[in-house]
């Protein structure tokens, strides 16, 4: 399953994906960098994915 190769539109275009993709899990999953670290690709994407289907949900009911 081919993911996303870069986190396009990252606030600082100078972080490499890892930051970025860490600073998604801190921010808007609530996990701390020790979760992030112990958490495998597909935890990190299915929790992505999720939160991203919430917002979506969100947004169609306004």
């Amino acid at each position: 399953m081919g993911r996303r190769g870069r986190a396009d539109g990252a606030a600082d275009p100078g972080l490499s994906w890892l930051e970025a993709a860490g600073a998604f899990a801190a921010v808007h999953l609530g996990w701390p960098p020790s979760e992030f670290a112990r958490a495998t690709p597909r935890e990190f994407w299915a929790a992505h994915d999720a939160y991203m289907d919430k917002i979506k949900m969100m947004g169609a009911r306004a």
